[in-house]
């Protein structure tokens, strides 16, 4: 694992931003298996971007409807975002439902990436 910086902590998951601009923000859940995961991608305590991997339920994101809860079968999910963020806002991934493969050797099933793109440019 690159930690360029110690702006990730792997503790918390939380990378900090050093500095202002844009960024790739990328990470890979790996569900265990028959399992679906449901996650948030979480920028300075606001939901950006969220995920599904059981599959779009309008019903629910639009309307704020339950319907079933029927179980099925997950697999990956990813985020791939750009973002314009601000030195010391705070970026992770939550896991709100479902549960990450995981082994007890060093292996990494999921990952979480941040990348500076570049710094903002002044409008003229």
């Amino acid at each position: 694992m690159v930690n360029d910086g110690e702006h990730y902590n792997p503790t918390t998951g939380i990378f900090t931003v050093p500095y202002e601009g844009r960024y790739l923000i990328a990470a890979v859940l790996v569900s265990e298996r028959e399992e679906s995961i449901e996650a948030a991608l979480i920028v300075s305590n606001v939901s950006v971007a969220q995920l599904d991997t059981s599959g779009y339920k309008r019903e629910e994101l639009e309307y704020h409807q339950q319907f079933s809860r029927k179980q099925c079968c997950g697999g990956t999910g990813t985020f791939h975002i750009i973002l314009n963020l601000k030195s010391g806002d705070e970026v992770s991934i939550v896991l709100t439902a479902g549960k990450l493969a995981y082994t007890t050797v060093s292996e990494m099933y999921s990952t979480f990436s941040g990348f500076f793109l570049y710094p903002n440019i002044p409008l003229s």
